[in-house]
């Protein structure tokens, strides 16, 4: 490799790590959200009740983030390879439960801010 730095790809898995790490640690505590956020449930999964966004996944407003002290993500040799479900409170009052898609950061991101 030119240059003798961490690759862009040793990169791109220590932030995404990073970012998981801290999603982690939110779960454990719980979160309320200031404003409702909008939460995708992971392709191909299609609760009942649930709106469409136009490329056809589920998705729905969340205004909590149930607390799970017992929270791990799943860790292969490396590198996170499940999150492992967690539980949000829909706007209705709902309880929606699921394991977030592990390359969706852009998601993983906004939960994040919005947790703030």
């Amino acid at each position: 490799m030119k240059g003798g730095g961490a690759s862009r790809l040793d990169r791109y898995l220590a932030f995404r790590e990073g970012l998981w790490s801290e999603f982690a640690e939110l779960v454990r505590r719980g979160a309320v959200f200031p404003e409702l956020v909008d939460v995708a449930c992971p392709r191909g999964l299609h609760p009942p009740g649930l709106g469409r966004t136009t490329q056809g996944d589920s998705w729905f407003y969340a205004k909590r983030l149930v607390a799970d002290p017992g929270y791990v993500l799943h860790l292969g040799e490396d590198l996170i390879v499940a999150t492992g479900e967690v539980t949000f409170e829909d706007a209705d009052g709902g309880l929606r439960r699921f394991a977030p898609d592990i390359l969706d950061l852009y998601w993983l991101s906004e939960v994040l801010d919005h947790a703030r």
